[in-house]
C-alpha cells in the first residue's frame, strides 16, 4: 500500500470560529492507541506521526493515481 493523501480533524479546545478544522496529512499506516485501531499519518508541517481515528481520505487524489494505472497497463 502507498501513502495516500487525508485530513486530520483537529480537535482544539482554543479553537475559534474562522480556524482550520483539519490538518492535511500523508497516511502510511494503521497503528494501536489504547488498544483500538488507529490510522498513522504523517504531518509535513509539524513534523510529526499522528494517530487519529478521525480521518478523510482526499479520494480525487485516488481516484487520479487509479485511472493512471489503468491507462499504463
Amino acid at each position: 500500500m502507498g501513502a495516500l493523501r487525508t485530513h486530520v480533524n483537529v480537535l482544539d479546545e482554543n479553537q475559534r470560529k474562522l480556524d482550520y478544522k483539519s490538518i492535511p496529512c500523508t497516511m502510511f499506516g494503521y497503528g494501536e492507541q489504547n488498544g483500538e485501531k488507529t490510522y498513522k499519518v504523517y504531518d509535513k508541517g509539524r513534523k510529526q506521526v499522528l494517530l487519529s481515528h478521525d480521518v478523510v481520505f482526499d479520494e480525487t487524489i485516488l481516484s487520479h493515481v487509479i485511472r493512471r494505472v489503468i491507462q499504463n497497463n
